[in-house]
């Protein structure tokens, strides 16, 4: 699908939404890079003790903790492949419903901390638009803005936020329920990136750039898959 020309001003909107949505996620990619290192030195330490002169660990141990520091070390990699996802250049195509997953879980951190749980993906998993491939950079930008924009616009968080795949090859993305007034007040208000939220005509604006019909309704947005 050819993409409209957008004037200059649009174009920087658009790139400003991207930095926007980046910024939010990048704290859940931090953590998921940290986390196997912090992990791996540990392994490491373990493993010097046990090879150290004088030592009679067994060498079954020995390389029991090599390949579990082999195990720890691919995870590291797959997350620093990860990465390219974020390449505004990148045109990989892959299942609606893997990108999906996977905007969920880097959305889900900042979420909680605002107290909104963000719901498992909900829809069918064969047969429809789960399985059709779509560029994975485009529609990951745009869930990630769609869920940010539910989250974070109302003065009063929701309680939930609800992803499924609808239909022949829609998304719809939802607020359900209001905080309630007992509950404890948010640990990161919104904007805390030191970003403006993300308001309807942002994510308008990021969708009519990367070529993706969206619809946004009360308390929902629903998104269009681009076609094969």
């Amino acid at each position: 699908m050819e993409r409209p020309a957008l004037p200059n001003a649009q174009l920087w909107m658009a790139a400003g939404v991207q930095h926007a949505v980046l910024m939010r996620a990048l704290p859940a990619m931090r953590h998921d890079l940290a986390s196997p290192l912090s992990v791996m030195r540990m392994g490491m330490t373990v493993l010097k003790r046990r090879l150290a002169p004088g030592s009679d660990t067994p060498a079954e141990q020995a390389v029991e903790r090599v390949e579990q520091l082999e195990s720890q070390l691919s995870s590291l990699g797959e997350h620093v492949r990860r990465l390219r996802n974020w390449d505004v250049q990148l045109t990989d195509r892959q299942p609606a419903r893997a990108t999906l997953l996977e905007a969920i879980e880097l959305a889900r951190p900042l979420l909680a901390l605002r107290g909104v749980f963000i719901q498992p993906l909900a829809g069918e998993q064969a047969g429809e638009s789960a399985a059709a491939a779509v560029p994975h950079h485009t529609l990951l930008y745009v869930a990630l803005a769609a869920i940010y924009h539910l989250g974070e616009s109302a003065e009063v968080p929701p309680a939930e936020i609800h992803v499924a795949i609808v239909g022949e090859r829609s998304i719809r993305i939802a607020a359900h329920g209001r905080m309630s007034p007992d509950a404890l007040p948010p640990l990161v208000p919104a904007g805390a990136q030191n970003t403006l939220p993300i308001d309807g005509l942002a994510l308008q604006c990021l969708a009519e750039h990367l070529g993706v019909p969206v619809e946004l309704g009360p308390e929902q947005v629903v998104i269009t898959l681009p076609p094969d």
